[in-house]
Formats: C-alpha cells, sequence, structure tokens
C-alpha cells in the first residue's frame, strides 16, 4: 500500500502543477477528477488507487492545501469499460469543469486520449499497462506507470538466456493489456531465439479456464506467462491448473503483486497438502534499481 500511496502522490503533485497555473483566486477548493474501475473486473485495481488518493489528498490537506486551497477528488466509475469511460469522462469535464483526470484500465486510457487531447483536459494513465498508451501518450496523455512492453521485453529476454530450449505457453486476457502485452511478449521472444508453444485467450470475467490449461497441457509446455486481469482470473487460474495436475511454473507481470490477488492465491490455490507453485515476476525496473545481478526476481507463494 505505501507504494500505492506513493505513485498516487506523484500523480497529484504533477496534477497541481498542472491546476494551480489555471486557478482562479477566488475559488475556495482544488477539484481534479479520478476515472477509476469501482465496479467490474478491475475494481480491485480501482478502489486500491481510491485508497491511495484519498491517503494523498488528506496528507495534503492536512499541511495546509495548495496555497491555502483544499484539493478535492470528484470520482467517476468507468466500471472498465471504454464506453462507459468516455461517458464518465465527458461528465467530469462537463458539468465538474475539471482540468486534469486521473484514469486507468488500458481499454479505457486508449479510448478516453482523443477526448482528452480534443477538450485540452490532461489525461494521466496511473496503472494501466498496454504498450499502446506510451505511443499514443501526446499533447495531454501522460502516464507514470511502466510499459506492458517493457516487462514484456525483459521477462522475454530472461527466460529465453535461462531456458532457450523450452517453449513457453502464454495465457492472456482478450483485452488492450492483455492482448497488446501478449504481442509484445511474442515478438521479443522470437526475436531473443525463444519459441512459443501455444497462445490461449480467455474472456474478462470468465470463471473456468480449463479448455485454455487443457490446451496448454496438451502442448507439452512446462513453463507459461500469464496475463490476466483481475485478482480473481489470476487467482482462478492457478487454482485450476492444480486441480487439473499441471507441472506448470507460471511467469507473469506486476499486475500480480496485488493485495487481493496474493491473499485469494493463496486462500484458494494453497492448502495443507496443495503447495503453491512458484509465481516469478518479471520487473525490469526493480531488478535495476534494486541492484540485481539481471537475473529474473521473483515473487514466491506457497503454503
Amino acid at each position: 500500500m505505501k507504494k500505492k500511496i506513493f505513485i498516487v502522490t506523484i500523480v497529484l503533485l504533477v496534477c497541481l502543477g498542472v491546476i494551480t497555473i489555471g486557478c482562479v483566486k477566488k475559488e475556495n477548493d482544488i477539484t481534479i477528477g479520478a476515472l477509476l474501475a469501482l465496479t467490474g473486473s478491475g475494481a480491485n485495481y480501482g478502489k486500491s488507487l481510491q485508497q491511495g488518493i484519498e491517503l494523498a489528498k488528506e496528507e495534503i490537506n492536512v499541511a495546509g492545501g495548495i496555497n491555502g486551497k483544499k484539493l478535492k477528488v470528484i470520482y467517476e466509475d468507468s466500471q472498465g469499460d471504454a464506453k462507459t469511460g468516455i461517458s464518465a469522462f465527458n461528465k467530469l469535464v462537463s458539468i465538474n469543469k475539471v482540468p486534469v483526470v486521473i484514469g486507468s484500465i488500458s481499454s479505457v486510457i486508449l479510448a478516453v486520449a482523443p477526448v482528452a487531447d480534443e477538450k485540452h483536459v490532461v489525461l494521466i494513465n496511473s496503472s494501466a499497462i498496454s504498450p499502446k498508451i506510451c505511443d499514443q501518450a501526446k499533447n495531454f496523455l501522460f502516464s507514470i506507470m511502466v510499459s506492458g512492453a517493457q516487462e514484456a521485453l525483459f521477462m522475454a529476454q530472461d527466460y529465453v538466456r535461462q531456458h532457450k530450449d523450452k517453449p513457453i505457453a502464454v495465457l492472456f486476457s482478450n483485452n488492450s493489456s492483455g492482448i497488446d502485452t501478449k504481442n509484445t511478449f511474442v515478438q521479443a521472444l522470437a526475436a531473443s531465439g525463444g519459441k512459443v508453444a501455444i497462445e490461449e485467450g480467455y474472456e474478462l470475467g470468465s470463471t473456468d479456464f480449463k479448455t485454455q490449461l487443457t490446451k496448454i497441457r496438451a502442448s507439452k509446455a512446462t513453463s507459461a506467462y500469464l496475463i490476466a486481469f483481475s485478482s480473481r482470473e489470476f487467482a482462478g487460474i492457478l487454482k485450476q491448473s492444480k486441480e487439473m495436475g499441471l507441472n506448470i511454473q507460471w511467469y507473469s507481470y506486476s499486475g500480480f503483486e496485488t493485495k487481493e490477488t496474493l491473499e485469494l492465491a493463496s486462500n484458494e490455490y494453497s492448502g495443507p497438502n496443495r503447495p503453491l507453485n512458484p509465481i516469478e515476476i518479471g520487473h525490469p525496473i526493480r531488478s535495476k534499481s534494486a541492484g540485481y545481478s539481471g537475473a529474473n526476481q521473483a515473487t514466491h507463494l506457497r503454503s
């Protein structure tokens, strides 16, 4: 949570730098918008971001606010849906008159970005990972989240370095972040001399992954790169792979490392006689900043 608070605090400070320029002196408050997935399959991310924003806002206001003005945040629920996100963004801009919106969820960010440019409203991506976001981060779209392309590239190169002769399966969510990250991973793997055993996608909100997992087992892959979306999808896939007896070393990205995902994975997947297989998380920034040797660092979950 401290990490999230720190990240969101940075977002707010960036926002405030923009807002103070355009504020009317007689206004008593400074108001910004937050477009988050507070319901739907991405709610675990949205609620965590909202908690972090609220803590950062409280800290700023307790310290005297911004030039004596209180900071207010108006929240809109995108439900993780692009069309709903555009409608909610338009409300924040047209009715609430906010000059800056903090956003999340790749499909929502990508859909709202052109509207933000058109309306000259700053849109800050706080957590979405689609590689296309950084490609489109021009004009009024800014991103402080590491691109999924960087994590996928790091994971592909490091996997080939360690397991060049072992084809890897890829299981991904059929949304912007899942598809875009999967494509980058597959391309980077091939460029590094690695091979993909099989690519399998699933629809958001799915609870039964046995069809995809059966195909992965048939491919004879012993490793798989998991690009899931929600905490329940992460946990469900791990739980069902264990129930099916798959001998798979799972790899994933930093989206796995949310409190809810770790709790669900530990509670549902592990048990007295069912140890949780290691999950390795590819994270280039962590590896460099922490002074690691360059080998992939892992988050291991065991019962």
